[in-house]
């Protein structure tokens, strides 16, 4: 059977979710893990030009969700970018050379103010609804978390393969990893507010009341 059509909207809000082949622990956090889908994830960003915007996002073992804005169908081409690489450079690390991704992500739109604070809500109970943690701040697998209570920019490390690609005859180089600062680039990972959100201050205590609300899988 083949992939349903993807129908997007001129521009809205979508909750994408991805999971990992066959439910493996492909994505279990580590610093490593962490630095590198933080780069893809700002990097896949920097790519959109604009025409995606990041408002929430949490990555756990087997699968991650984010909460986005997008223009027409750059969701599709932003996706793609950051499935391929996550898949090749989280894979190279983990040592793992299958299928990444179980199936195609989902997109669900989401229509309104209300159910925009209940996907920020749900992105925030990872790790503790599962009971894997007791607070969220406890997760160690990459979230918007720290971005939502503080500075709204982070920077991670990109690792440009292309420059490395392009330096093999350098004897002064040879035998240097994938993952070697050499080839690491500072990329800067920007969180979007929420529209209904815009012009309040502070949005600190709306995100800890955010946090406060028990989520409910009826949410």
């Amino acid at each position: 059977m083949g992939w349903p059509l993807r129908m997007f909207q001129e521009e809205g809000y979508y909750f994408v979710t991805s999971r990992c082949f066959q439910g493996r622990l492909l994505l279990r956090p580590s610093a490593e893990v962490n630095e590198i889908v933080g780069g893809v994830l700002a990097r896949a960003v920097q790519q959109s030009e604009g025409t995606i915007r990041l408002h929430a996002f949490t990555f756990a073992s087997n699968h991650f969700h984010l909460l986005v804005w997008a223009r027409g169908a750059a969701l599709a081409g932003f996706m793609q970018y950051l499935h391929t690489n996550l898949s090749k450079k989280v894979g190279k690390l983990v040592d793992w050379s299958g299928g990444f991704w179980e199936r195609r992500y989902s997109a669900e739109p989401v229509l309104d103010d209300t159910a925009l604070v209940g996907r920020l809500r749900y992105v925030l109970a990872h790790g503790v609804k599962e009971g894997l943690v007791e607070k969220r701040a406890e997760w160690p697998g990459l979230t918007c978390l720290p971005q939502l209570l503080g500075p709204a920019r982070r920077v991670f490390r990109w690792f440009n393969w292309t420059k490395r690609w392009s330096k093999r005859g350098s004897e002064e180089l040879v035998g240097e990893g994938r993952f070697a600062r050499e080839w690491a680039e500072p990329v800067e990972l920007e969180l979007a507010r929420l529209p209904c959100w815009e012009g309040l201050q502070p949005v600190r205590e709306r995100v800890m009341g955010a946090m406060a609300c028990s989520w409910k899988p009826s949410d």
